[in-house]
């Protein structure tokens, strides 16, 4: 997910920050070495994008996190919920964006502008403001990650269900606002 500038490295830059402090020592490294990777390209393409991820450069980050939260999962580290709470921006816009145009028979593999992102653009709101609102979104996930995993499970992955569940009615709320 691309296309609104700063927006797919500031959430691969969280979430690998996310993982550097959550995961163990060797894995830890590698979520730091992304980290640093993604901040190195954020001048680039924030405020203003002089440089673009594009497709490739979007995919590999989501392949690389993908390949932390497996390391994750490997490690014992925490509960799958647990882990995915620092992608769930992401998560929870591209699912449900997809899963609706899957239901309503479009071809969901063809460029579209249907993300809440994308949508929030377009009603006017600047690509910082949107960016500075997902970044917001994912501190404060951040922030939820860190506490659930102090707690005993099944507490901690019940937060992180109840997370993605709040996730998903806020996504619906702006999304809706957004095509008003």
């Amino acid at each position: 997910m691309d296309g609104v500038d700063g927006l797919a490295a500031t959430q691969a830059l969280l979430a690998a920050l996310a993982y550097a402090l959550l995961l163990p020592t060797p894995v830890a490294g590698l979520a730091l070495v992304l980290a640093a990777g993604v901040a190195g390209f954020l001048p680039f393409n924030f405020p203003r994008a002089r440089i673009f991820m594009g497709d490739v450069g979007s995919g590999a980050l989501g392949y690389l996190l993908a390949g932390l939260v497996a390391l994750g999962l490997a490690t014992d580290s925490a509960p799958l919920a647990v882990l995915l709470i620092p992608l769930s921006a992401f998560l929870i816009d591209a699912g449900l964006t997809l899963a609706g145009r899957i239901l309503a028979g479009e071809r969901w593999m063809q460029p579209h502008t249907r993300h809440l992102y994308q949508r929030w653009v377009k009603s006017g709101h600047s690509h910082v403001t949107v960016t500075l609102c997902y970044a917001l979104f994912g501190v404060a996930g951040i922030g939820l990650t860190l506490v659930s995993l102090r707690l005993p499970s099944p507490w901690n992955q019940l937060a992180a269900i109840a997370w993605g569940a709040a996730a998903a009615g806020l996504w619906f709320v702006l999304r809706k606002k957004a095509h008003q």
